[in-house]
């Protein structure tokens, strides 16, 4: 039986065209890659635009972050900040005072002499000390001495003493209400005493805590003093006579029998006190 050549058949819906036929067998040829299509082009296109915003946002990122490290960085290279041994050491900034050099030059007349010395003095008066006061103005001590003859004599025919600050020193209560009274004078001043210091604080508890005086006192002879101050000008008649070794608690009982049996006096009285000529309280006699 003769030999016939091997041949590899393709599937008949092949296309003659693609099947290259040799010697002995026909090869396929594969066909070439296709195009790629419009939507794979737009989903590359999408993954590079994203990938794209999120290296911009690193690069904005890490720009801030270098913005924010830049001043400190330099910062620390200006002051020469180091660490050694785990602490940090920063230069001390030389805060010595500058000494005044207008007072270290050679003075010309008096009038400069009187300047420089009332400045060490001001000075002198904040340190106590000569010597921290010579060094703060920059001039000798000794050239201090030299002239300060001549700025105390310019001082004192000026009368220029030294200027004291005002205390605020609180208004001492008056003492000499406080004492025992031993006449009818005694308490008629000391009624208008505290009248005109009620007409300033309208009341009777800071009139007699000012003038240091209890306030019952008053009332035990306010009486006395009501009598004296309203007879004053018109004639009621005779007052009662204070006898010398009598108590004053006993003239008031005197003065209240006397005023019960005069109606016009009492009335005048009454119209005094309304128009606060007179203080505004009532009598108190002892048991």
């Amino acid at each position: 039986m003769p030999k016939t050549r091997g041949t590899r058949r393709s599937d008949k819906s092949q296309n003659p065209d693609d099947l290259l036929q040799s010697d002995n067998e026909v090869v396929e040829i594969q066909p070439k890659g296709s195009a790629p299509t419009m939507a794979k082009l737009q989903e590359d296109y999408k993954l590079l635009k994203e990938e794209n915003r999120l290296l911009k946002e690193e690069n904005r990122l890490l720009k801030e972050e270098r913005d924010f490290l830049m001043p400190r960085f330099h910062c620390r290279v200006r002051n020469g900040s180091d660490r050694k041994g785990g602490k940090r050491k920063r230069k001390k900034k030389n805060t010595i005072k500058k000494t005044c050099k207008a007072f270290g030059k050679r003075v010309q007349n008096p009038e400069d002499v009187v300047h420089r010395y009332r400045a060490v003095l001001k000075e002198f008066r904040r340190t106590r000390s000569m010597s921290l006061s010579c060094e703060v103005l920059n001039v000798d001590r000794n050239t201090i001495a030299l002239t300060a003859i001549i700025a105390e004599i310019f001082i004192g025919a000026e009368g220029g003493k030294r200027k004291r600050k005002k205390k605020n020193t609180i208004k001492k209560t008056c003492k000499a209400f406080g004492k025992r009274v031993q006449n009818p004078e005694d308490v008629v001043h000391r009624y208008r005493a505290v009248l005109k210091e009620f007409r300033r604080t309208r009341s009777m508890s800071l009139s007699c805590e000012a003038l240091n005086v209890d306030r019952n006192t008053i009332a035990l002879t306010a009486i006395i003093a009501e009598i004296f101050i309203g007879a004053e000008g018109e004639d009621f008649g005779q007052l009662p006579v204070f006898i010398e070794g009598d108590t004053v608690g006993n003239y008031a009982k005197t003065c209240k029998a006397f005023l019960e049996g005069n109606q016009l006096l009492g009335e005048k009285i009454k119209k005094m006190k309304n128009n606060s000529e007179l203080l505004p309280m009532n009598y108190k006699f002892r048991k």
